[in-house]
């Protein structure tokens, strides 16, 4: 039997390596940190309240209350891209204004604040000079309106607008939440911390994150199989010599 040159199966090796499928993965992540500044309390923190709040009133009318968020993606391997992001959050209570008007949700690249510090006159982003708080880059909105108790969801991945490689590469991901409106509504969520106070059910009912990710194959691994089958064919060309 006649053996095929080895440069003649390279072609077919590469595209039999490349054709592997890439392997998905989930996971389900809990907030390191969650905490909202309100600007009724301006130098006061609140990570360790068992609720979370996003909401305008009056007299705070571009004010309020935002809520805060942070993730710690050290556990999705280096090799592993994120394809999707889904944040969950409870709502334990009816909130009051536009019963059709929901929550956007924000990104940004500040890491560095803790529940345990944060407040309204220290916010990630500032405020501007206006007293109204700067926000990141909007993912996401959850049309549920105030009316609405149970399950919310936002898709990070719902605007287009986030890529989520800088925050893999820093292993960190920072969320704002505040209201679609700048009238009078509010929103109450249950916070990592929650208890029968605030959240009559609250087992399971605390914030988390579904992240879904794809495997990406890596060059090096195209050329060892290349590798390997030269050297397969090499041998039994020896043999047959």
């Amino acid at each position: 039997m006649q053996l095929t040159h080895p440069m003649r199966i390279l072609p077919a090796v590469a595209v039999m390596v490349m054709a592997v499928p890439a392997m998905a993965a989930s996971y389900r992540l809990t907030p390191t940190d969650d905490t909202f500044a309100y600007s009724g309390e301006p130098d006061t923190a609140h990570g360790a309240l068992s609720g979370l709040a996003t909401g305008f009133t009056w007299p705070h009318a571009e004010a309020g209350w935002i809520t805060y968020l942070k993730f710690d993606l050290g556990a999705i391997p280096a090799d592993e891209v994120i394809t999707g992001a889904t944040l969950h959050l409870y709502k334990f209570m009816v909130g009051a204004g536009y019963a059709s008007i929901g929550t956007n949700l924000f990104r940004f690249g500040n890491d560095a604040w803790t529940e345990d510090s944060l407040t309204w006159n220290n916010q990630p982003l500032g405020i501007s000079g206006s007293g109204v708080p700067n926000f990141g880059t909007l993912v996401g909105s959850s049309p549920d309106g105030f009316t609405y108790v149970g399950w919310s969801s936002w898709d990070l991945f719902q605007q287009s607008a986030w890529n989520p490689a800088a925050d893999q590469a820093d292993g960190m991901l920072s969320l704002q939440l505040a209201e679609m409106y700048g009238g009078d509504q509010s929103h109450n969520w249950c916070s990592k911390e929650s208890d029968p106070t605030y959240c009559p059910a609250q087992a399971g009912h605390q914030p988390y994150l579904d992240v879904t990710t794809s495997a990406v194959p890596l060059p090096a691994a195209l050329w060892l199989g290349v590798t390997a089958c030269l050297s397969l064919v090499g041998r039994a060309r020896r043999r047959r010599g």
